[in-house]
Parts: C-alpha cells; sequence; structure tokens
C-alpha cells in the first residue's frame, strides 16, 4: 500500500470534496476509497463496482487507464471531470 495524495480540478473540485490522502494499492483500490471519502463524486467514478472511462485521472503527467497501476508512497493522482463540448 502506498500513501498518495488526491486532488480534484474543475468540477469535481466545486463538488467540494476536500484534497486528501488515502492508502491504496492500486488505482482500482483509490478510486473505491475516493469515492467511499467523497459520495458525491461516487456516481462520476464508478457504475456500480465498475470504474467509469469517461473522467481522466492524472499521475506524473500521465493518464491512468489500467485499474492495476500501483503508487509510491507521496504519488498524486489528479481527477479531472469528463469534458462536454
Amino acid at each position: 500500500m502506498a500513501k498518495v495524495k488526491i486532488s480534484f480540478m474543475g468540477d469535481f473540485a466545486d463538488i467540494g470534496c476536500p484534497n486528501m490522502e488515502l492508502d491504496a494499492k492500486d488505482f482500482y483500490d483509490l478510486v473505491i476509497k475516493v469515492a467511499e471519502a467523497c459520495p458525491d463524486l461516487r456516481k462520476f467514478l464508478l457504475d456500480g463496482t465498475e470504474l467509469k472511462t469517461d473522467y481522466l485521472a492524472f499521475c506524473h503527467g500521465k493518464v491512468i487507464s489500467d485499474p492495476t497501476t500501483t503508487f509510491k508512497d507521496g504519488d498524486v493522482v489528479t481527477f479531472y471531470p469528463p469534458v462536454t463540448l
């Protein structure tokens, strides 16, 4: 498990969830814990227990797309809401 810092941008930040720090074994675990810590984000991040794919999450300047992506202590993951045109 790694201690990961979480931040939110755009409409996700406007929902009112504070930036946080969570222990997570991988990206899937992290999203589940974010959804538990901030229930207002759950509908944007999860469809039941499946990860949604219309938002973006970045770590070290790269998009996280693999739910098995692991982290190191101190990594920062930033969540961006879906963009509509």
